[in-house]
This record gives structure tokens, sequence and C-alpha cells, in this order.
């Protein structure tokens, strides 16, 4: 069956396709409301509520922020009519379709867990010279310069024992200060 992209107002995703609450139940959206097919594609990310909670939850997100995909077998002017449906992705004025095997793909990797290395997250980036608050270990708090950076790396001089000490250290256990 044919697919198309639809595009939302801003984070208006869960609202159109459906999602799950907080117990599990799925919650139909608008457009799945009036029997429409819609798929919205999502990714798990591991966060903390806050700087100092040490437990990370998972949390749900669009894979596509201001996008979802309906099957075909609707009318246009009807779905265009619906609150938080900005538009359609196409080509001079025509939707452009999606072929099945991508909806495939998009499926099969829809609800995956995405690593930090992999998820776009500003908190963690940081560059040489920047103050970084180290996230893991004994010295856990401690907010840090960097003084170099390699791919999984950073180093940076460390207070221990009155002196200050050039160590490296996992870029992961290190956050943006």
């Amino acid at each position: 069956m044919t697919y198309y992209a639809i595009r939302t107002s801003p984070q208006r995703e869960f609202a159109l396709s459906g999602r799950y609450d907080d117990k599990g139940q799925w919650v139909p959206g608008i457009l799945e409301r009036k029997g429409l097919s819609v798929f919205c594609p999502t990714e798990t990310k591991q966060i903390r509520k806050n700087r100092y909670a040490k437990k990370k939850t998972a949390v749900t997100y669009p894979m596509f922020t201001g996008y979802v995909f309906i099957r075909a077998g609707f009318s246009w002017m009807h779905l265009l009519a619906e609150r938080h449906v900005i538009g359609v992705v196409g080509f001079d004025g025509t939707p452009a379709q999606i072929s099945d095997a991508e909806i495939k793909r998009l499926m099969a990797m829809s609800g995956a867990s995405v690593p930090h290395r992999r998820a776009v997250n500003t908190r963690k980036s940081f560059m040489v010279g920047d103050l970084v608050e180290i996230q893991d270990g004994p010295f856990s708090g401690q907010i840090v310069k960097v003084e170099g950076l390699s791919e999984k790396k950073a180093k940076i001089l460390i207070n221990m024992f009155g002196t200050r000490k050039l160590v490296e250290i996992a870029t992961a256990s290190l956050e943006a200060a």
C-alpha cells in the first residue's frame, strides 16, 4: 500500500498519529480516530530528568519531527482541512509516494533505542577550551576544562591531591557545563 509524508504543526506528531500513555495503553490520534492509517516512526532516548538525577529514564520521540506517514485511501481535501496538518511532501504540487520498502525499513527501526553518541543532544557537545562536568566515577560533579579531544576521549586537567593532573577520560562521561 502506498504511503505519503504529511507535514504537521510543531510537536503534534503524536496528536495526529497516536501514542502509548504512561500505563502502556494505546491512545489513538486525531487521524486514526477518523479511520485513517497513520504511522509515526519513533526513537527512544535514555535521559536524565535533571542534572542531579543519577537514574536515566526512557523517553520516546518522533524520529522525524514535523512529519507523519499516512496510507493511501483518503480524501486530500478532508486531510488538509484537519487541524495540525500543514501540508504534504511532494514536487510541483504532486504528493510524493513513499515506497513500501522504505516504510518497512522505518517500521523495523521504529522504537529503537538511540545511544547518546548518535542522538542529537546539545548538552553533550563541547570543544577544546570548554568547561565540562564529570558525570561518572569518583570525580563526579567536578567541573573541568577540556584541554584536548580525540574521537572518544578527552584530555582534562583534574584537581588531584592538591595538584592539577592531565588525564584522559571517555567523552561519554562528560557533559557540557
